[in-house]
């Protein structure tokens, strides 16, 4: 059986998913920091949508008390007390508004990218782990009659039982 191909740091390039086999002991003790940095990077993305979504809030909010008191500068009619839907719809039509939601919208799909990241690297963890299975059960070795298979494991016994 044909020994897999090493990844080399110029084959992997941008991709932090791919492994070096012929590294494994380097790859999983890279793997907690590279879960770290992954987190803190999602972190601050949750962060970052919060304080967004709080923005966005206060500029509603600002927007409705300005137009519950001055319909008329908002072109709304010279009624005292434009009905709540009319109001809802005007915030939602404000230059404001909009940006306030644009920079919101962008917070959740940088969020949404940080997750794939950790989910991604978590994926990695499980990758890593049954590759190491692989390694210490000698998988990529040659293959083996049913004769020296039992040899081998008779072997293996004996310095069990020592």
């Amino acid at each position: 059986m044909a020994q897999p191909k090493t990844v080399t740091p110029a084959d992997r390039g941008d991709d932090p998913l791919l492994v070096d086999d012929e590294r494994l002991d380097f790859e999983v003790n890279d793997q907690p920091r590279r879960a770290r940095a992954a987190g803190e990077r999602l972190a601050d993305a949750d962060y970052a949508v919060a304080r967004s979504k709080a923005s966005l809030d206060l500029m509603k909010a600002e927007l409705m008390v300005d137009i519950r008191g001055n319909p008329a500068a908002y072109d709304l009619s010279d009624a005292k007390a434009p009905p709540m839907d009319i109001v809802e719809a005007t915030v939602v039509i404000q230059l404001k508004y909009q940006q306030a939601l644009l920079q919101f919208h962008n917070a959740e799909h940088e969020r949404d990218v940080a997750r794939v990241e950790w989910e991604a690297l978590r994926m990695r963890k499980g990758m890593l782990e049954r590759r190491i299975e692989l390694h210490v059960t000698n998988y990529h070795s040659e293959p083996r009659t049913p004769e020296a298979r039992t040899a081998a494991a008779r072997t293996n016994r004996q310095g069990i039982d020592r």
